[in-house]
């Protein structure tokens, strides 16, 4: 053992242990969840949506009419930029 190293003694772990019963279920279990199909997209409240839709105008609208720029050029050009 490494100088200042401590001993550690782990005991059965048979309180993790399951019966058939529960493995059979628990297999069960995990092979309903992993047939189910994952969305592509999580769901969003009309709320949610809306007050995006909100920010994406007041953002659209400060580069507009505050700096000037087209807010679609900014994307473009974001996305046409090197890395």
């Amino acid at each position: 053992m490494a100088p200042g190293a401590t001993a550690v003694r782990v005991g059965p772990l048979s309180h993790l242990s399951m019966s058939r019963e529960r493995q059979r279920k628990a297999r069960e279990a995990l092979a309903q969840f992993q047939a189910e199909p994952i969305a592509d997209r999580a769901s969003v409240t009309d709320v949610t949506r809306k007050q995006r839709q909100s920010s994406y105008q007041k953002w659209q609208n400060f580069f507009r009419n505050v700096l000037g720029l087209d807010p679609d050029d900014i994307w473009l050009r974001l996305c046409k930029k090197e890395k």
